[in-house]
């Protein structure tokens, strides 16, 4: 699996991860977000003729969730060598890491605990 592919299984846990639960007000659009961010990530695989996997089952928590697309996203932009690609997975780490602090500051936790966040793998 390559390191987009893996970000887009990713990223579609945190869909899923959104949309089982209630989210505080100030994540409210973060479902609606995620699903632009996987549809963005989806079009990128398939103009580099990659396959995109299927979609993941199974129950993860948001936080998770997010910290582990955050660790594909940096583990991607390592890798990736054709410039729209890493803006697209730029862009997508980024919506992610605004998600996290969001959803870290709804939990009454620092929103960024690290100055560099890298996500954390699975």
């Amino acid at each position: 699996m390559s390191e987009l592919t893996t970000l887009i299984a990713a990223e579609e846990a945190v869909v899923a991860a959104a949309r089982a639960r209630a989210l505080p007000p100030e994540l409210r659009r973060l479902p609606g977000q995620a699903g632009t961010r996987v549809a963005a990530l989806r079009a990128e695989a398939a103009r580099t003729k990659q396959s995109p996997p299927r979609a993941p089952g199974g129950k993860v928590a948001l936080e998770a969730a997010l910290e582990r697309a955050i660790a594909a996203a940096h583990a991607a932009v390592q890798s990736l060598d054709d410039a729209r690609t890493l803006q697209v997975v730029a862009r997508v780490m980024a919506g992610d890491g605004q998600s996290l602090a969001l959803l870290r500051l709804a939990m009454n936790r620092s929103p960024v605990p690290d100055a560099f966040e890298t996500g954390k793998a699975p």
